[in-house]
């Protein structure tokens, strides 16, 4: 299995549209790849729509998940440090607005 867990898109400071990063991962021949923008989750939607919509036309053999990620911006100790974290509802409102507010930071 190949997984890549670390990917960012045009969400934040990636190069690539969400849509097109699948299909990155998927040329790669990766099964896994998450979407961990800085402090959002915009790209996750368009993401997961477009791994749908390719497993659905039958156009990709090897990406199967797509997972939500976040590289969340945070400082310890006075120390700026980015942390990862994945698997999580990517509509919490919750955590929307955490996010929303790290970002306005």
């Amino acid at each position: 299995m190949r997984i890549d867990l670390h990917a960012h898109t045009t969400a934040s400071d990636g190069t690539y549209e969400p849509a097109e990063l699948v299909g990155m991962a998927e040329a790669a021949g990766l099964n896994v790849v998450a979407i961990t923008d800085h402090d959002g989750m915009a790209g996750w939607s368009e993401a997961r729509r477009a791994l749908r919509y390719g497993q659905e036309a039958g156009v990709w053999s090897h990406i199967r998940t797509v997972v939500p990620g976040v590289e969340i911006s945070c400082k310890i100790n006075g120390v700026g440090m980015h942390m990862l974290g994945y698997l999580f509802d990517a509509e919490n409102p919750e955590l929307v607005a955490a996010l929303a507010e790290i970002r306005e930071s």
